[in-house]
């Protein structure tokens, strides 16, 4: 969902661009027209004319594919794309031996590989067994013919019932079952290998989204300062075009800074919050709760 806000924001960034730019172009050939610039001038402002209008076309492809994903994922067609509301954010901090450790003991891939381990040693253990004897009980019920030599009553029958202990012998079959074993034990060494490997690409995992986490809120920070400034920018602009102190390329100019510092605002906002659900997810705390948190931050 955050790629189609991403994407939709980009178009609508995109087309403000290429605004500016085929100002830029038509300014540029009346100045070619009158000698103030030369050809290589115009040259550069019209390929970036051509460039932004390949930009946007590529952008709504772009979004055209996000929404495909979420038919696929969900069978149903977006029809309405909300937008990110800018706001501000509470850091939480987190001690790293903390996460890895809780991590350890709730992550699902640690579970697995733990019932992994437990399931290739009871292997090994009924691998084993098969080299000892062991006793079955048997039941057995019937009825056999009695008649002999022909009755005047007919045949003859009688119920048989018989409950016994059986001890069974296992037979030597070479080395079969010894390899069966080894087999066995190699698994329960590979289980604990991989659950060795998993509890290192789950620290791995866990330092290196909460570096980025930790990042992410001076990033976000810093990003609306700039986005604040722009803004100032944009409104001076817009009252300098007024008194007919600002071209109309200089309004686009402002106004695509402004909106360039509100989609990377967006962007990085989105990331610091992806970056919060994926420490959850690490840690198996991803609940109904993260994603009501997330509805505060959206535009519906």
């Amino acid at each position: 969902y955050f790629n189609l806000i991403k994407y939709k924001n980009l178009v609508e960034l995109n087309k403000i661009k290429q605004q500016y730019h085929n100002a830029k172009y038509k300014s540029s050939m009346q100045l070619l027209s009158s000698g103030n610039i030369t050809i290589q001038e115009h040259e550069k402002h019209k390929n970036n004319f051509d460039k932004s209008i390949i930009d946007v076309q590529f952008s709504i492809n772009e979004l055209a594919e996000i929404k495909n994903q979420v038919y696929i994922f969900s069978g149903k067609d977006l029809n309405d794309i909300n937008d990110i509301k800018l706001v501000n954010i509470k850091h939480n901090k987190f001690n790293a031996d903390d996460l890895i450790e809780l991590a350890y003991i709730k992550n699902n891939s640690i579970k697995l590989s733990k019932q992994n381990i437990k399931m290739t040693r009871n292997d090994i253990a009924s691998q084993k067994s098969r080299h000892y004897p062991t006793i079955d009980i048997l039941a057995e019920y019937g009825y056999s013919d009695i008649t002999q030599g022909g009755s005047q009553f007919g045949p003859t029958t009688r119920e048989d019932s018989t409950i016994s202990l059986v001890l069974n012998f296992p037979i030597y079959n070479g080395g079969y079952q010894n390899s069966k074993i080894r087999q066995a034990k190699l698994n329960y060494e590979k289980a604990r290998y991989d659950y060795k490997n998993t509890k290192r690409v789950l620290r791995a995992q866990v330092l290196d989204t909460l570096n980025k986490y930790n990042i992410g809120i001076n990033q976000f920070e810093n990003s609306r300062k700039a986005e604040k400034t722009q803004q100032k920018k944009y409104e001076n602009a817009k009252l300098g075009h007024d008194k007919g102190i600002y071209s109309d390329t200089e309004l686009l100019n402002a106004k695509m800074e402004y909106f360039e510092s509100v989609f990377n605002s967006k962007n990085i906002m989105m990331d610091y919050i992806h970056n919060k659900l994926v420490l959850d997810y690490l840690s198996n705390d991803l609940d109904i709760a993260s994603i009501r948190k997330i509805n505060t931050y959206l535009v519906w």
